[in-house]
């Protein structure tokens, strides 16, 4: 009857060894996943950003969306490019620009058990790209009246 609960013990430690990676890798993995959906969320966010304003400040828009989501966690988030391209203004110095964004950003990950253990830095790279929907406002020149 002891040697009954000697050997379940023998196995239960057994099973145990072998189920704590698996579960921590599927925490690592897990971590991964969401920090990928985060960046592809993160450079869509920024690609908006950039393409809403001016198209000669779309690396500073695109920047500050990206340095607002930068909240600690698993992952750090950067911004690789942001780069506007086929831009045409109108002729009249107002109206509709066209063109388009495109927003490169990189997540380097931080997992913290089995795969860190692996890879200590996980990098993933995510690209978007929006159409400009930038508005040149019209100015009205005033008259100047010389008295």
């Amino acid at each position: 009857m002891t040697r009954g609960r000697g050997q379940s013990t023998i196995e239960l430690i057994a099973g145990v060894m072998v189920l704590i990676p698996l579960v921590l890798f599927l925490v690592d993995a897990c971590i991964i996943t969401v920090c990928s959906f985060k960046n592809d969320s993160i450079c869509r966010e920024a690609c908006r950003a950039a393409a809403s304003g001016d198209p000669k400040a779309c690396e500073s828009n695109a920047k500050a969306e990206v340095e607002k989501a930068n909240t600690g966690g698993f992952a750090t988030y950067s911004l690789t490019s942001a780069t506007a391209k086929n831009v045409e203004t109108p002729a009249s110095g107002h109206g509709l620009v066209s063109g388009s964004v495109t927003v490169n950003t990189s997540a380097m990950v931080h997992a913290p058990f089995v795969i860190g253990l692996i890879v200590p830095n996980f990098k993933l790279d995510t690209e978007q790209s929006f159409p400009i929907t930038y508005n040149i406002p019209y100015k009205e020149e005033k008259e100047e009246t010389k008295e």
